[in-house]
């Protein structure tokens, strides 16, 4: 198939995405993104539509210059990737099959404008597929008038032979790991896992949290830790390769996420397959996947006194983390195979072509 994609180039779901359809399935595959991308695969054919900024009406005013790309490209299907901005200019394409990939639990991002609310329709109303990577955003899909017969339920996946769990842990010994692996957002509540790891000093010393991942909120981190004395426990160790991500998580005896909201998280999913003990806040993207107390624990959002609790609990229960590594591979193989469930999308895109 011939694939026009239209995503941020530089998101790590786009990039994850694209380089799967075009090295593994070889698919051909054009990305149009704002700004400039980070495809590594050359199989991957981009272009820019401009430069990348938070003008908001971008997406109206580039709309002549993308379908001038798309009628040159031709491409059998179009697959636009967050439905307020790049799948609402897919659907302006009026280009079919069109199939539409959601991001987030809330569709839209909470206090947005009106404007926004009606892109959504207008792009969902116009889609012939759309992606739900759960039960609980094909709920709001609905709300927004996305008719059921139109959404397939299924995440994107991981590479399960990528991560994958180690018969022994191996890390610095007497030393506990805790580990995050996404990307250091303003919004995704860091500061709560470190009042939480000022809370956990007090009673216990020997471990050490880890900052896998980058972004624009690493210095207000960084000066957090010092203000909070957490020097000695904390390390940031940047922006990590995708194949390299594993060896990370294999370390670690924690995974913690304090993101209130989610799709589906695929550094949960990729930590759970790791075998890496998940302690995520409680909603309902995590209860998907996470049984609290069972293969997990979930956190109630903002109570960092909790989540310190919880950390100790299960640096101390060798025999739930044991439990619960099994579990959840289980899961991941069972549900979030990028192998298998890329499949399913192919299947779900030809029938769209031939119809």
């Amino acid at each position: 198939m011939k694939i026009c994609f239209l995503a941020d180039g530089k998101h790590i779901n786009t990039i994850s995405w694209v380089n799967y359809l075009a090295n593994v399935l070889g698919h051909e595959i054009h990305l149009i993104s704002f700004g400039k991308a980070e495809i590594p695969s050359k199989k991957v054919k981009f272009y820019s539509l401009g430069p990348a900024s938070k003008v908001f009406l971008r997406y109206i005013i580039y709309i002549p210059k993308l379908k001038k790309l798309i009628s040159e490209i031709s491409p059998d299907i179009l697959i636009g990737y967050r439905i307020t901005s790049y799948g609402f200019m897919a659907a302006c394409t009026k280009f079919h099959p069109l199939v539409l990939a959601a991001q987030g639990q809330n569709i839209i991002p909470p206090n947005s404008s009106k404007a926004k609310a009606y892109f959504s329709r207008y792009a969902i109303r116009r889609a012939d597929l759309i992606h739900s990577w759960g039960i609980h955003m094909t709920q709001k899909l609905k709300e927004f008038g996305a008719k059921p017969e139109k959404i397939l339920i299924l995440p994107r996946g991981i590479d399960i032979n990528l991560f994958i769990p180690l018969t022994e842990r191996f890390s610095d010994l007497g030393c506990y790991k805790l580990i995050t692996t996404r990307g250091l957002n303003s919004d995704y509540n860091f500061d709560q896992i470190l009042h939480a790891i000022s809370i956990l000093i007090t009673s216990m010393k020997n471990f050490k949290y880890i900052f896998a991942g980058d972004g624009q909120y690493k210095s207000t981190l960084v000066q957090k830790v010092k203000t909070l004395g957490l020097e000695s426990y904390v390390d940031f160790v940047g922006k990590v390769e995708h194949e390299k991500l594993p060896l990370y998580l294999q370390s670690a005896d924690l995974y913690v996420s304090a993101v209130s909201t989610d799709g589906v998280s695929a550094s949960l999913l990729e930590a759970m397959a790791c075998g890496v003990f998940p302690i995520v806040i409680n909603n309902a993207a995590n209860r998907l996947w996470i049984e609290d107390g069972i293969n997990g624990y979930l956190v109630n959002n903002g109570d960092y006194e909790e989540l310190a609790r919880k950390i100790r609990l299960s640096l101390e229960d060798i025999g739930l983390r044991e439990k619960a590594k099994g579990i959840n591979r289980k899961l991941v193989v069972e549900k979030a195979s990028i192998e298998k469930n890329m499949k399913e999308f192919e299947t779900m895109w030809k029938k769209l072509i031939s119809s």
